[in-house]
């Protein structure tokens, strides 16, 4: 017995020191010291987890806007867009888009006096977007510290068959998002798309912001779509909060400008758009409020201002 106590004492020693090294050769084990990158969302949006890891994620997204437009057209829009993603790797995934939109015009009818008498309807017009399909790397870093980088393009799926067919229900989707991701509308034109994003937790409190830009081209052999080449560039920052401690849930605030250096008329845009993500079990719903706040779409709650709402579900596997 006195020879087993020593034995024992020596064997609960090695399997000590042999726990300490294994700690010590991994050093991102514990998962309180290291959160993975794909465990959240950029802009704000959690990306949720499937057994620890983030599973594909397919969603749909609608919404409606109705505006008044400075030609004095009223413009009724019906917007869409279906998305995913598909987890390649730990730190790599492939995002897809695809969105749609309807766009109504009702023309003001006038007297000789030029005195307003109604409206015509115009004939609606159902659009498909830019379908846009991008790599995205999102590394390893210390926990409450998130970053990803897409390098994507945008196939010109959205074409006008003459000068104006379509263009309101491209419109509609461009106004309705004040402008952001301005290459998934502008018809005609094939881009390359690039994106950086980074967000930061401070307690419950999420701080972060995405800066992103696209070499545009058109194909169009008229030339309908202006510029032979365009440079949209956008940035966005936005405020959040946790709504629960497992960070599957938050509300929050988004700041966007979105410009055209290379257009000829001002088509820089500033929007605000509050917005909340809700995560229940292997399902999300997600709901925003996108008010535009100065020219060239106007304040959102003015005469001739656009804003849009918009709500979406989707699926985790």
């Amino acid at each position: 017995m006195k020879a087993t106590l020593p034995a024992l004492a020596l064997l609960l020693t090695l399997l000590g020191v042999t726990h300490v090294a294994r700690a010590q050769e991994i050093p991102w084990s514990n998962a309180g010291d290291v959160e993975h990158p794909l465990e959240r969302g950029m802009m704000g949006e959690p990306r949720p987890e499937s057994h620890g890891l983030v599973g594909h994620r397919l969603g749909v997204e609608l919404g409606v806007m109705d505006a008044r437009l400075s030609t004095g057209h009223f413009v009724f829009g019906l917007l869409g867009m279906v998305s995913a993603r598909l987890v390649l790797a730990p730190e790599w995934q492939l995002d897809i888009a695809l969105p749609f939109a309807f766009g109504f015009q009702s023309i003001p009818v006038v007297d000789g006096t030029g005195a307003f008498t109604g409206t015509f309807a115009g004939d609606g017009q159902i659009r498909t977007g830019n379908p846009y399909a991008a790599i995205a790397y999102a590394p390893l870093l210390p926990s409450g510290w998130r970053a990803r980088f897409t390098a994507g393009a945008v196939a010109p799926a959205a074409q006008l068959s003459d000068q104006s067919t379509g263009l309101d229900a491209l419109l509609a989707g461009l106004e309705a998002n004040g402008a952001a991701s301005r290459w998934l509308w502008m018809p005609s034109r094939l881009s390359l798309v690039a994106s950086a994003s980074v967000e930061h937790d401070v307690g419950r409190t999420v701080l972060g912001g995405q800066l992103a830009g696209a070499a545009s081209f058109c194909i169009d052999t008229m030339a309908r779509c202006g510029h032979v080449v365009d440079a949209p560039l956008e940035a966005m920052v936005f405020l959040a909060a946790k709504l629960r401690d497992d960070d599957e849930s938050r509300i929050g605030l988004r700041l966007r400008v979105a410009a055209l250096p290379t257009a000829t008329t001002e088509a820089t845009q500033f929007s605000l758009e509050p917005y909340v993500h809700v995560r229940i079990d292997n399902f999300y719903v997600d709901g925003r409020f996108v008010m535009n706040l100065d020219d060239p779409y106007g304040f959102a709650f003015d005469r001739r201002g656009v804003w849009a709402i918009f709500a979406g579900v989707g699926v985790i596997d």
